[in-house]
């Protein structure tokens, strides 16, 4: 293409920043040609694009840059060793040979800018091993969960008693997103939860009835007890039957159809081997509290030898201040961010990074679309084994008495 002065010219005054820089990335070599163009802001602009270009040049390995052509970071990914095995055998089994990474890439979902990593659950169907969760996002919530598609989100994590407004439920206005984004249905999975109100049986699938109709879906990809039982303070909360019962009368819901896979959640790891014996239908996945200061190893383990699928939430210290901490820890902790700046990104990149490579599902959420991105994007920091053991090694630096009542879920 001939980059003359009128091309130019429109390229750096009429359209957009980033796209002016989109199409200038190949003519750099006749930036002299500015000098003799007439318009008085069109020096300075172009100037600005070689700024911005050059600086991509340098930092062209940053893990954070948004390019399109990035990939998965798969060697770190199917090396490192996790409490629940490899994640080529969270996603399905593998050695590490040719034909087990080609299940890993069968065993992927596409996005825009890479591929999510995924675990295949007991129904045979696969759940991303990065979402967003909802249940902050409030009166944000269309809004974030349609941009959240759009960037290439594929799994929303909401509960039947989150609330997006005082007159919506978060479960409705999710449904809104997902229509505004145009995203099909069929690529979507969305999980859910339901409280001890609705563990009898009459109960629960009047409440999976209303899961559906306020989804706007014919099933649920997955559906998990909330918590085991109703905390003590928690006046609202009556329950309709046990955590056995409960878990006995989802397995109906699956047998329904209107359910694939069903899991717990807030459980401890005698619990989790209770239901494991108990149940009619296998666990597909447990939900517990899980950050680099309370990594849950015990219940872990127990997830892991049954092959429970493993996803955690306040991944990103969110519990910590919620009961009261002051600073969240997963932000300012020394080691956390040594990593981050030996690697050029976030302190929370290294966080959802390192989680997953542990083979550990996340569901942060964000009200700020910035962070929305910078999450989804996590996935492409490189972090090292030393990285990885360090991060390990964080386990119980913080701990927190929740004592025996299931709050929070899950054993250090």
């Amino acid at each position: 293409m001939q980059w003359n002065k009128e091309v130019i010219e429109f390229i750096a005054v009429e359209l957009p920043l980033e796209l002016s820089f989109e199409l200038c990335t190949e003519c750099w070599a006749q930036l002299y040609i500015s000098v003799y163009l007439d318009g008085v802001m069109l020096f300075p602009k172009l100037l600005l694009l070689l700024v911005v270009y050059l600086t991509q040049v340098i930092c062209e390995e940053s893990p954070i840059a948004n390019d399109a052509n990035a990939n998965f970071d798969t060697n770190v990914y199917e090396k490192s060793s996790i409490i629940n095995g490899k994640p080529d055998d969270v996603i399905g089994g593998g050695d590490g040979s040719d034909e087990s990474k080609k299940r890993n890439e069968d065993d992927a979902i596409s996005s825009n800018v890479y591929t999510i990593p995924t675990v295949t659950l007991k129904s045979g169907h696969k759940m991303p091993l990065l979402g967003l969760g909802s249940d902050k996002l409030e009166g944000g919530t269309v809004k974030l969960v349609k941009e959240a598609l759009e960037m290439g989100y594929r799994l929303i994590d909401t509960a039947k008693n989150y609330e997006a407004t005082w007159t919506e439920s978060s479960e409705v206005a999710i449904a809104k997103g997902i229509a505004a984004s145009g995203v099909p249905r069929s690529e979507i999975f969305l999980t859910t939860k339901i409280m001890p109100d609705f563990f009898g049986i009459k109960e629960m699938r009047k409440a999976v009835k209303e899961c559906l109709t306020d989804l706007r879906t014919d099933y649920l990809d997955l559906l998990l007890l909330h918590h085991p039982s109703c905390e003590e303070d928690d006046t609202d909360c009556s329950a309709t039957g046990t955590l056995l019962e409960g878990w006995k009368n989802m397995a109906a819901m699956v047998n329904e159809g209107m359910v694939r896979d069903i899991g717990v959640s807030n459980v401890f790891s005698q619990q989790l081997k209770n239901l494991s014996m108990e149940g009619e239908k296998p666990i597909s996945v447990l939900q517990n509290w899980f950050d680099p200061f309370h990594q849950d190893r015990r219940t872990r383990a127990v997830a892991a030898k049954n092959g429970i699928a493993y996803t955690g939430y306040s991944t990103l210290g969110v519990v910590w201040t919620d009961e009261g901490v002051k600073e969240n820890p997963v932000f300012i902790d020394s080691t956390i961010k040594q990593i981050a700046d030996r690697r050029n990104c976030a302190p929370s990149d290294v966080v959802l990074k390192w989680a997953v490579t542990r083979g550990v599902a996340v569901i942060p959420g964000s009200t700020n679309s910035t962070h929305l991105r910078m999450n989804y994007n996590s996935l492409k920091v490189k972090l090292t084994e030393e990285d990885l053991i360090l991060m390990d090694g964080l386990n119980n630096k913080l701990t927190h008495d929740y004592g025996s009542s299931g709050i929070g879920g899950g054993e250090l």
